[in-house]
């Protein structure tokens, strides 16, 4: 089983969520959910303002104008504080799935956690700001402030892309592994993944539609994702299986299948591998909210 926590049932139908600092709990124990979340320390906090989160039983300590990024099925801990200027905002994680430009670059973006102002302070600031807009519209009394906030996320997810392509990229390219064009075309290759993860994908049919031979795609995809192509794809139809779970009306053998795996013991096994639960812990604690 896994570790004891809260699934915290956010609003499916609410695309975005804000938390503002008024409600921003001076503890929240430890818990999971489905929603992407950022909190972050405004820039008008105190000069000594201070926030810890427990993530994955990593601790992450916040200071003025840091972002902490927490995925789906992360668990997760507010520690105590003293609520001065802390923010969160969540959103559902269809909005990366949902779009080839995003979807394929997750796994990176999963890699992130804390966002330091002090060591990437011109893109802490442009998703500050971001951050900052829709929160200012999440009070607002305008018609369309969903539909704003909804386009700030995705100009966070275009800023944050971004931010992720240069890191990943400088460092690949500094030490003279790959070259641009190449991590370009793995990049490529895993928005195709993520968009047809649910089919019979192969290393030979994804390597020949990114361009390579089996051998070299398998040897760099690993060096630009950090994932095995069998890993990726099996991470990309978790996720999928993930969506499906939410929905009671289907059985896990159901979605097993429309997530693309090929038996029930091989999602089992790789869903516990990944998620650090059974498909099954998954569909309980959600349909028990």
């Amino acid at each position: 089983m896994p570790q004891k926590a809260t699934f915290e049932d956010l609003d499916i139908l609410q695309t975005v969520k804000v938390i503002p600092a008024d409600y921003f709990p001076a503890k929240f124990p430890m818990h999971w959910h489905t929603q992407v979340e950022m909190i972050y320390v405004s820039l008008e906090a105190d000069q000594d303002a201070t926030l810890s989160v427990n993530v994955n039983q990593d601790i992450y300590t916040l200071h003025k104008g840091d972002i902490l990024f927490i995925w789906p099925g992360e668990l997760h801990e507010i520690l105590p504080n003293t609520r001065n200027s802390f923010y969160g905002i969540q959103f559902s994680p269809s909005l990366i799935n949902n779009r080839p430009e995003f979807s394929g670059k997750y796994n990176l973006f999963c890699h992130e956690h804390l966002l330091s102002f002090q060591e990437n302070k011109d893109t802490a600031q442009e998703l500050l700001g971001i951050f900052d807009e829709i929160t200012k519209q999440n009070a607002s009394s305008d018609a369309y402030k969903g539909v704003e906030m909804l386009i700030g996320i995705y100009q966070f997810l275009i800023a944050f892309s971004r931010y992720i392509e240069v890191h990943a990229q400088s460092m690949l390219v500094s030490s003279k592994l790959l070259n641009t064009e190449t991590i370009q075309k793995i990049h490529g290759a895993c928005s195709y993944i993520t968009k047809n993860c649910t089919n019979a994908l192969t290393l030979d049919s994804v390597s020949n539609f990114a361009g390579f031979s089996p051998y070299y795609f398998s040897r760099t995809f690993k060096q630009v994702t950090g994932f095995a192509f069998t890993e990726y794809l099996s991470i990309q139809r978790i996720r999928h299986a993930q969506q499906l779970l939410s929905d009671t009306a289907l059985s896990i053998t159901e979605i097993a299948f429309q997530s693309g795996f090929k038996s029930i013991p091989t999602f089992n096994r790789a869903f516990k591998q990944f998620e650090g639960y059974s498909p099954s812990e998954f569909k309980e604690l959600y349909s028990n909210q």
